[in-house]
């Protein structure tokens, strides 16, 4: 293989499981690689962890902390890519820094990232793959992180991902060409990998593997609410009103991002399907004629129930101005 691969790990207060996480990138079956670390303002002893790894790897690179304390993932995954790419890096991996790697992930995505960027020729492309869920102690809590969450995948990824994110980052390895298409990110990008995840899917191609290649880790500060289906339901349920908002909230924010998703593909001169032109116009429309393209089956949600629930909230959301800029 001749790619050369960048690893990207935005930090912050990690140092309770950042040893774990880096000894399980240095002992990976496929070794050529660089390891990009920034360190987002911890209090902790995250950045001396990361300092004694870089002195023994040459591997590891530290990049410089900015001033002005933390910042958040994103502005530190764009940094990170932004230096990656600036060293002429072909193919990129995010790795989180709480995680445990399986010892053939960068070997077996890398495979498999570049059969998929050969049918494409060149064209933007993304994988992921599924993870294990282990707890604090590294016991393994279920065997499919997409089943425990409860995520349902179609087979139109661009439909599937305009209202609901299911590409979970630290499972994902990217070519160059989706790389210099997603950067800048913008302002509107709810988080990262769904970002990448739609500019693959728009412009490129995104596939997902079944196959586990990490080990991810949940506890008290990432907790993202693992649990049986009726005890999440009982939950939703007594938390109605926050949740209601929360999810409009997110809804208006992945329309203002297929509105951004569509600016870019313009800027680059890339068609824009349907359903990103529909969806990214959809707080633009009166309440039912929002409904129409819903029903269609433009953009999907992942099960009836939630089907329904998304239909209610199109019903409900507010109108922007005509006069918004597309």
């Amino acid at each position: 293989m001749t790619e050369t691969v960048a690893i990207l790990m935005p930090v912050h207060n990690g140092a309770r499981f950042l040893s774990e996480q880096l000894l399980s990138i240095t002992q990976q079956s496929f070794s050529d690689w660089a390891l990009y670390c920034l360190d987002d303002g911890s209090t902790d002893e995250s950045m001396e962890i990361l300092r004694k790894a870089a002195v023994g790897d040459c591997r590891i690179q530290v990049l410089p902390v900015t001033s002005g304390g933390a910042r958040g993932v994103l502005e530190s995954v764009q940094r990170l890519l932004g230096h990656a790419l600036v060293d002429d890096h072909s193919v990129f991996f995010l790795a989180d820094q709480d995680d445990i790697w399986m010892s053939d992930k960068l070997e077996f995505s890398l495979s498999s990232l570049l059969a998929l960027e050969g049918t494409r020729h060149g064209k933007p492309a993304l994988i992921s793959t599924d993870a294990e869920l282990i707890d604090e102690t590294g016991s393994l809590i279920a065997a499919s992180y997409l089943r425990a969450m409860h995520y349902h995948r179609g087979e139109d990824a661009l439909r599937d991902l305009l209202g609901r994110n299911y590409v979970q980052g630290c499972t994902v390895a990217f070519n160059r060409s989706l790389a210099e298409l997603a950067m800048p990110l913008p302002a509107e990008a709810v988080m990262h990998d769904w970002w990448f995840g739609l500019c693959a899917s728009a412009a490129g191609t995104y596939r997902y593997l079944p196959q586990a290649s990490v080990k991810y880790r949940l506890h008290g500060e990432n907790f993202v609410g693992h649990s049986g289906f009726l005890s999440g339901l009982v939950r939703s349920l007594t938390h109605v009103g926050p949740r209601w908002v929360a999810g409009q909230d997110e809804l208006q924010r992945s329309i203002t991002q297929a509105a951004a998703l569509r600016r870019r593909l313009r800027e680059r001169s890339i068609p824009v399907e349907a359903p990103t032109e529909v969806y990214a116009d959809l707080s633009r429309k009166a309440p039912l004629a929002r409904l129409l393209p819903a029903v269609r089956g433009e953009f999907r949600a992942s099960n009836p129930i939630l089907r329904l629930l998304f239909l209610l909230r199109l019903l409900v959301l507010p109108k922007v101005g005509v006069g918004v800029p597309k």
